[in-house]
């Protein structure tokens, strides 16, 4: 079974003045892994869910740019919640990991950066089949 401590709650590091806030991060400080894909999800009301999938090989890092998301993850048998609502804030969440988003409000937008290329293959989409696979 996957070990929902592999999800982690990454500090991403900032550089502010009176005028602005610089947020970086690379495959050196902060990234376990050189990143392959990246995409946006934006919402277009609050109140809606996305995602309820996990991933075969694919490691990602979701960041919230703008809104408020609920990321929901579980290994079959134990689940956790992790609110993201700023820039300074990154969830990882590595392969075999069910995953689905609460978006909290409307324009809600989430940067989504991947260790793989995308590909259909590497998705599994029904929770029955997830629980085969990671057999629980």
């Amino acid at each position: 079974m996957i070990n929902l401590n592999k999800v982690k709650l990454i500090h991403l590091p900032r550089i502010t003045d009176n005028k602005s806030l610089m947020i970086f991060y690379s495959h050196n400080n902060v990234l376990p892994f050189k990143v392959k894909n990246s995409f946006f999800i934006k919402s277009k009301t609050y109140g809606i869910n996305r995602g309820n999938h996990s991933h075969k090989k694919t490691t990602q890092l979701i960041i919230c740019i703008a809104g408020k998301c609920k990321i929901n993850v579980t290994n079959g048998k134990n689940k956790k919640s992790y609110l993201l609502n700023n820039l300074t804030k990154g969830l990882l969440i590595p392969p075999l990991i069910w995953c689905s988003q609460e978006y909290y409000s409307k324009n809600t937008i989430l940067l989504c950066h991947a260790d793989r290329y995308y590909d259909e293959k590497d998705y599994i989409r029904n929770f029955s089949e997830y629980l085969k696979k990671i057999n629980v």
